[in-house]
């Protein structure tokens, strides 16, 4: 899914580049190109829509879990580790309107002090990519 992957091996801009079209709208015309084979609907299927941030949430830290995993290409116990994938978790439940930290850090298995530190390390384009695969029900 374009632009649902943290280290995407190509993202869209590049792939436009590469077959010399506009950049602009070049996601919706591939998605519909490459979802458009004989065994799936003919006009593709309808570009995700990531999920837009709010301050009560309104989805479960499991579900975030999941979007997390696989805007990261990570098992979902990845958030128990130190690294990204917990940065990511962080800022995405912040993002969704998890605000009592002690609830993260009981998710991630970590202390309160290890999330108020991910909380200040916030990748935009990680956290765009798990928008997408959160707001994406496939």
């Amino acid at each position: 899914m374009i632009g649902a992957y943290v280290d995407p091996w190509v993202d869209a801009a590049r792939l436009a580049r590469v077959f010399d079209l506009p950049q602009q709208g070049f996601a919706a015309r591939h998605r519909a190109y490459v979802s458009g084979d004989p065994h799936a609907r003919i006009d593709g299927t309808a570009l995700p829509v990531p999920a837009k941030s709010t301050v009560v949430s309104h989805v479960t830290l499991d579900m975030i879990i999941t979007a997390v995993a696989a805007a990261s290409r990570a098992p979902r116990s990845a958030v128990r580790e130190r690294g990204r994938v917990r940065g990511l978790f962080v800022a995405l439940a912040l993002d969704q309107g998890w605000s009592e930290r002690w609830r993260l850090a009981e998710a991630c298995g970590c202390s309160r002090r290890a999330i108020d530190k991910h909380a200040l390390e916030v990748d935009r384009a990680a956290l765009a990519a798990a928008q997408l695969c959160l707001g994406d029900a496939r």
